[in-house]
């Protein structure tokens, strides 16, 4: 169903899902969330990405936000003020982080995307060709890393893949990788670093 949504362009306002709320059907609740849902995964995505989430984390932290959403709506909590959009926007990023939080990630650790120039787009837009030249921009960031992270070498791929994915500390790698000891893999990893921010600085975007 995600697949065949985010084609889709929304069609429908603010005043309509409200309205379709308040009708409190199964029919015109499905109604709400499809819309809601059409409008704001690509406007999540790069900053989902930009925190180092996937596409399952994407999914995952919208479906909670609408799911939050039509409960804040149906105990009359929702004081509709601003967008709605930008309301369910915030609401999905506190479910990230949540989720983020329960497996032990720290999702405000600086991501490996961020070492590359001008870092991965993060802001909310209002136009749809914006939204979609940022949804571009962010996939040619994530093959450009792939490809940065196939050049420094495998050695240096697991050491940085383990320090910034699987969020090592610096003890577990070392012990993983074979240093002599803590200090050599802080070393180690900061040569590796290095190299991957001369290939982010080197490689065409």
């Amino acid at each position: 169903m995600a697949e065949t949504l985010k084609n889709t362009a929304p069609t429908c306002t603010d005043k309509d899902v409200l309205l379709w709320l308040s009708e409190g059907t199964v029919e015109s609740e499905n109604k709400a969330i499809t819309c809601l849902y059409r409008r704001l995964l690509e406007k999540l995505r790069p900053w989902i990405f930009g925190k180092g989430g996937s596409d399952d984390d994407l999914h995952d932290a919208l479906t909670d936000a609408l799911t939050s959403f039509i409960c804040i709506f149906r105990e009359k909590k929702y004081r509709e003020e601003g967008k709605l959009e930008h309301y369910v926007y915030r609401i999905a990023q506190y479910k990230y982080y949540d989720a983020c939080r329960k497996r032990g990630r720290d999702p405000s650790r600086q991501s490996i995307e961020a070492l590359f120039p001008n870092g991965v787009p993060t802001e909310i837009s209002e136009d749809p060709q914006e939204v979609a030249e940022q949804r571009t921009e962010t996939e040619a960031y994530q093959s450009k890393l792939e490809h940065c992270l196939d050049q420094i070498g495998e050695r240096c791929k697991e050491r940085l893949i383990r320090f910034w994915y699987l969020e090592q500390s610096h003890e577990e790698i070392a012990a993983a990788m074979g240093d002599s000891s803590v200090d050599s893999a802080k070393v180690m990893k900061g040569k590796c670093q290095r190299k991957l921010e001369a290939c982010a600085n080197s490689t065409p975007k």
